[in-house]
């Protein structure tokens, strides 16, 4: 059964393709492959950078294990999205910003036993705030049919500043689940489209969610 990694909020520019496609590429380094880059936003950054950097992974050896392809979901391509998915041990699934619908119907699987997890790149701004309780209230209405399991990820985040300790705890208070990583602000990340750098952070951000080095634990 394929593991849907679902990154998404109802805001635009909160860091949705880098955090896509960092995952998907430490996944590949993980040798937790083969996977599979889903693109539902128009822009096709994650697309693009995917197309841009597998053969150069591929190249550098660990054959299915850090196999990932990219396929774009854009026009209704979403309906075909769990026949694509089947041959892959994961899928990486970035979906367009304000779009309520196509986040509900990413989020939604055929059967009522198959998880979706939703990673929630989050800036540690107001106005990303303002949009965290709306996501989370769509994936909790989804939940319903199949379980998802939501979590803000705080990303370009300067350690030294308040910030790094005010947003975790009113994330905490309001009973919102997070993860404990926290991506730091690094000018390297704005540079990193289609190119092979990864940030080591969104290796524990993986562990988080159960994948590391080897078999999946698939553990919360």
């Amino acid at each position: 059964m394929t593991r849907r990694l679902v990154v998404g909020i109802l805001k635009g520019g909160a860091g949705k393709s880098t955090t896509a496609s960092q995952m998907a590429v430490w996944m590949a380094l993980l040798g937790q492959g083969p996977i599979l880059v889903g693109d539902a936003d128009t822009d096709q950054t994650s697309f693009e950078w995917v197309m841009s950097v597998r053969e150069k992974l591929l190249a550098a050896g660990g054959g299915d294990k850090a196999r990932f392809d990219a396929v774009d979901l854009t026009a209704g391509r979403t309906r075909r999205l769990h026949d694509l998915e089947r041959n892959y041990r994961y899928s990486v699934i970035d979906v367009e910003p304000k779009r309520e619908e196509l986040l509900r119907e990413v989020l939604r699987q055929p059967k009522r036993d198959e998880r979706t997890d939703l990673i929630i790149p989050i800036k540690p701004y107001p106005a990303d705030v303002r949009k965290l309780p709306q996501t989370i209230a769509l994936a909790k209405e989804v939940d319903q049919h199949n379980p998802v399991f939501p979590r803000a990820l705080l990303v370009q985040v300067r350690l030294s500043a308040s910030h790094a300790t005010d947003f975790p705890k009113t994330l905490d208070e309001a009973g919102i689940p997070r993860f404990k990583t926290m991506i730091k602000l690094k000018e390297s990340i704005g540079y990193s489209l289609n190119t092979t750098f990864v940030d080591e952070a969104y290796a524990d951000v993986l562990a988080e969610l159960g994948i590391t080095g080897g078999p999946s634990t698939g553990k919360e």
